[in-house]
């Protein structure tokens, strides 16, 4: 079965991957790129339209539970397959329409309920939503912080990760 859709109790739409956040973590910590494009294909890349990933800063493979702080990374604007034409303005600079066919997306933004898009430094986090960002569409891709509510404690970033995502 799908995921649910927060607040309906209704499956999501088969063109949204809400990513497992061990899915994540995994792709980010792949370096056998054979066994990334084999997860692309079972997660069904190419028919989604929008994937949300929710990342998180453990680099500790071998430990369950790691980590500190949450954030999200969306993925969308499918460059090929659906039909519709990419205009080269949604693309980020530098990139043209024909570089977007490496993979399905082409487009990806960053939330960071500590960063709020503020553009500085977003550490550990950013670093691995840059790695996965780059392992989904076949390419090394920009990613840039975007504005989103800022937390007012140490502690609430997966709640704010998680309404990011509805």
């Amino acid at each position: 079965g799908g995921a649910i859709a927060a607040g309906g109790g209704n499956p999501l739409p088969e063109f949204v991957l809400l990513m497992d956040p061990a899915t994540a973590f995994w792709l980010t910590l792949q370096e056998d790129l054979d066994q990334v494009e084999e997860v692309k294909g079972v997660l069904k890349l190419q028919d989604r339209q929008l994937v949300l990933c929710p990342i998180n800063d453990s680099r500790d493979g071998g430990k369950a539970d790691a980590g500190t702080h949450w954030t999200l990374l969306v993925c969308w604007d499918r460059g090929c397959g659906s039909g519709e034409s990419t205009a080269s303005s949604s693309l980020p600079p530098g990139q043209s329409n024909s570089q977007s066919s490496a993979g399905p997306f082409s487009r990806f933004c960053y939330y960071d309920s500590l960063l709020g898009g503020s553009g500085t430094s977003g550490g550990a986090n950013l670093a691995q939503a840059r790695t996965l960002a780059s392992r989904l569409a076949g390419r090394d891709v920009q990613v840039l912080p975007d504005n989103c509510p800022n937390q007012t404690n140490c502690f609430d970033c997966g709640i704010y990760m998680l309404l990011l995502s509805e």
